[in-house]
């Protein structure tokens, strides 16, 4: 009893040591200050899909902002291995990297003939000071100073897999008739080839993601039955997603004509000014297959040849017509945004003009988005946007092994789906 009472202790003061290290982290997709904008991190091979890369196949990730405080500052990143819940786990830098977490981001490069000053920051990873060693969840986080004295301002989750099981991915509709006209059901086979798993019902689970977003993810999902060497998931009732609509979107690749959704375009001396079309609830509205690209968004310039350095900043105006006020809050969210309800994307209701209205200062490109109320606990697009069955969506599955004995959760798998009725 006395040896277990000593291991439990241990464990708990290990668990505060770390959580005392990262006290001042959000592990989470996080912008911290409003001067850092067009925050990108991407796939080097696969546009708009959530950031996986293979551990044993050379592949890289760009993490891309612009610091709209100009100037030359330090940045400097960090590198954390989490557990399958996005909390650090318990293994050391020097178990999960090859080289040093601390260093500098270097790729540094100024705007040119822009109304707005902004100094633009790249870094690929891996690179030649750090890579990972181990498959897994893991954390970035930007730095502005040192990383034992600066302060985050950027916090980015990406995943290492090892590819080493299949999985089979089928979009289904829900057994309940209450949701089969607005929900996607999602059924797993996991086939684990010839690794040897000692209890696989325990010690395997799946997070399943929409269209990349980090909002309504379902995880922690245990699968129902083995049947020889395949894991099933079929009837587990948490495995639904709310199929929502086409997203809206708008683009402004040039300030020169309008496009799609965008009334209007003026250009003054200080400031460019985007006013986009009248919006409404799409709730009750027929389904419609507009284009869309599953939540993403990017920077691009079509009027000068550097997208990075040589884009405009525009204030965008987004208009919601709405007879009376939701009981919860509105706000605009997106993948530009990384899903959230912040103050800085919360609506102003204005009653002499019965909508909605909020300016977002964006750089130049392309933005999918919806409408989304919150109570400040559930963000939700149920009365802005509706569910329809016939949307179009992506659906990512990841299989997590906690093996009996590590300290560490690996990712074995990883597929992806296309939702098509």
């Amino acid at each position: 009893m006395i040896k277990y009472t000593l291991i439990l202790i241990l464990q708990l003061c290990f668990f505060s040591q770390i959580n005392a290290q990262f006290d001042d982290i959000e592990f989470e997709d996080l912008v911290y200050y409003d001067h850092l904008k067009s925050v990108e991190f991407i796939h080097d091979r696969q546009f708009g899909e959530l950031p996986i890369v293979n551990l044993k196949r050379p592949a890289s990730l760009l993490l891309k902002f612009d610091d709209l405080e100009a100037g030359d500052k330090l940045y400097t990143y960090r590198i954390i291995h989490c557990n399958r819940n996005w909390q650090p786990s318990e293994l050391d830098d020097f178990e999960y990297l090859d080289g040093f977490n601390g260093e500098e981001i270097d790729n540094i490069q100024y705007s040119a003939g822009t109304l707005q000053d902004y100094t633009h920051y790249e870094l690929t990873l891996p690179n030649d000071d750090i890579r990972w060693t181990l498959s897994g969840n893991y954390l970035l986080v930007v730095y502005e100073g040192e990383i034992d004295e600066g302060i985050p301002v950027i916090s980015k989750k990406f995943m290492v897999t090892e590819q080493i099981a299949s999985i089979g991915m089928q979009v289904d509709n829900p057994r309940s008739v209450m949701y089969l006209k607005s929900h996607h059901k999602i059924n797993l086979t996991l086939n684990l080839l010839k690794n040897r798993v000692s209890n696989p019902l325990e010690e395997i689970t799946a997070t399943i993601y929409q269209n990349a977003r980090w909002d309504n993810v379902q995880s922690e999902l245990y699968a129902e039955n083995i049947l020889a060497n395949q894991l099933i998931w079929r009837n587990n009732p948490e495995v639904i997603f709310g199929a929502a609509k086409p997203f809206r979107n708008f683009r402004f690749f040039s300030l020169k004509y309008v496009t799609d959704f965008i009334f209007s375009i003026d250009l003054e001396k200080d400031n460019t000014y985007i006013l986009l079309d009248l919006q409404q609830s799409r709730k009750e509205r027929r389904f419609i297959d507009d284009f869309d690209l599953n939540g993403r968004s990017f920077s691009r310039n079509d009027d000068r040849p550097n997208t990075d350095t040589q884009s405009e900043y525009a204030k965008v105006i987004f208009t919601y017509e709405q007879d009376w006020p939701y009981d919860k809050d509105m706000y605009i969210i997106g993948a530009f945004n990384n899903w959230k309800a912040l103050p800085a994307y919360k609506m102003d209701y204005v009653e002499e003009d019965r909508l909605y209205y909020k300016e977002l200062y964006l750089k130049q490109g392309y933005y999918d988005y919806f409408f989304a109320t919150s109570d400040g606990e559930v963000t939700s697009t149920e009365e802005t946007e509706g569910n329809f069955f016939e949307t179009a969506n992506q659906y990512t599955a990841i299989i997590y092994y906690a093996e009996y004995g590590t300290r560490f959760d690996r990712i074995i798998a990883v597929n992806h789906v296309q939702s098509e009725f």
